[in-house]
């Protein structure tokens, strides 16, 4: 717990050692690693530096381990962020099990579905095609109508999933989706991203839940990120809806209208027009090129809407407005700070106390 505190905080042991008096590298390392033990004292003092209630260090916790597979980041992100960042996820997952103590929120109801064997008799066996109909099948269940999707965070926060923004400068970083030790679901997202890459990453860390976190065998020649990707793809943009406003005519000038419509920034478009093959390949690289020419690489005109997430923050207001707890009584009741935890978390709703275990309804 010493090391997840030290994380989050962003703080190497040279530096958290040289902050206390009288503690030295050596000795803080070794408490990490369970070689030495730690007295009430030297705890206080960590507390006190790491801004971390003195009960965190005293809890048991199975932090879930994380795979590469489930970021979406360049490997040029520094270990020292990376670590910064899982620290920030870990440490976010104990709180919502201990929130989720006293609240119930929607139960998942999302079906898990395994690429190589849902689809196993199937009359075709291109991973792409089971993919697209894995997405498909995830908007039936959803009951998602025709068309792009309005509200993304809403249609999965109402069907058991937490989005939480985390107020990151790693621009590299896009989103992450995790189970907690209790399995509520999780999806981390970079809150200082475009509108239309939140909705993307919303989707691509959907695919993960529903097609890869939940089964173990995964052949090692699989591409998940790709599948992801086209789960994203045809989950935001369904074909049969989609192809009909891009297969008369494609222009870049088109584009600005197709994005407003989907929700979706443009490349994400071109790639999915390109994928089902409804342009060339001489035509997806001309309106790449184009792209470029204007700038829009980088930063695409058109700012789509994003309704934030809200059940994390519902779920904390719940303390607040129904269960009468101040913020020191929540800090006391979860061993943790939420303002010391770099969470984008909007203004507080109305909640309504149904019984002595608030449900909380979206």
């Amino acid at each position: 717990m010493i090391t997840i505190a030290r994380e989050v905080r962003g703080m190497t042991q040279m530096q958290l050692s040289a902050s206390i008096p009288k503690l030295s590298q050596g000795n803080l390392s070794k408490m990490e690693k369970g070689i030495i033990g730690v007295t009430e004292e030297v705890i206080e003092k960590i507390a006190s530096a790491l801004n971390f209630p003195v009960s965190f260090f005293y809890e048991e916790y199975i932090f879930p381990p994380f795979s590469n597979v489930y970021y979406r980041k360049l490997i040029t992100a520094s270990v020292k962020k990376m670590s910064q960042l899982e620290a920030i996820f870990k440490t976010t997952m104990f709180v919502v099990d201990n929130l989720l103590e006293s609240i119930d929120i929607p139960e998942y109801t999302i079906p898990e579905l395994d690429v190589e064997n849902e689809f196993a008799k199937t009359n075709t066996n291109k991973t792409t095609q089971r993919v697209e109909d894995i997405a498909r099948r995830v908007r039936f269940v959803l009951g998602i109508p025709d068309g792009p999707i309005t509200d993304i965070s809403d249609i999965l926060e109402k069907n058991g999933i937490i989005i939480i923004e985390i107020n990151t400068d790693m621009a590299k970083f896009s989103g992450m989706s995790a189970q907690t030790q209790n399995g509520a679901k999780i999806i981390f997202l970079n809150g200082n991203m475009s509108n239309d890459r939140k909705r993307f990453t919303i989707a691509h860390e959907l695919g993960h839940i529903v097609m890869h976190i939940p089964f173990i065998a995964i052949s090692e020649d699989r591409d998940l990120e790709n599948e992801a990707n086209v789960f994203a793809g045809e989950f935001l943009m369904p074909y049969k809806d989609f192809r009909k406003d891009v297969s008369q005519y494609l222009s870049y000038n088109h584009l600005d209208m197709l994005k407003a419509y989907w929700r979706a920034s443009k490349q994400a478009i071109i790639r999915k027009a390109y994928q089902d093959q409804i342009i060339s390949a001489q035509k997806y690289q001309s309106l790449m090129v184009q792209m470029s020419m204007n700038g829009e690489r980088k930063c695409e005109r058109i700012i789509v809407d994003f309704p934030d997430p809200k059940l994390l923050k519902k779920i904390i207001d719940v303390f607040y407005d129904d269960l009468g707890y101040t913020q020191d009584d929540l800090t006391q009741a979860i061993s943790v700070n939420l303002n010391s935890l770099p969470l984008m978390i909007n203004k507080r709703p109305n909640m309504i106390l149904l019984s002595s275990k608030t449900r909380i309804q979206l």
